[in-house]
């Protein structure tokens, strides 16, 4: 599925990544736990990347996981590869 959005980071919308987040959870099954790897990747890639961190994202908040959600997963070679492929 295309999603339509084919901008730079530094042009990237709130409304854009609600849309990515939204592909994900609908279409391609990504949990809780998942949607927030994403979003907490995009605030430290983007603090990292751009000279001003655009607000929304600093804004950005992540989902809360249950307490038994929130245990601490190691990240296997095959989780890797199947992360990477997304």
């Amino acid at each position: 599925m295309d999603l339509g959005i084919d901008k730079p980071l530094t042009e990237l919308t709130q409304d854009d990544f609600d849309i990515f987040l939204i592909y994900m959870e609908d279409e391609r099954n990504i949990k809780k736990g998942g949607i927030k790897v994403y979003i907490v990747f995009l605030k430290k890639f983007s603090k990292w990347a751009l000279e001003d961190t655009p607000k929304w994202i600093r804004e950005l908040k992540s989902p809360v996981l249950k307490p038994e959600s929130n245990l601490l997963i190691f990240l296997t070679k095959m989780n890797l590869m199947r992360f990477l492929t997304l």
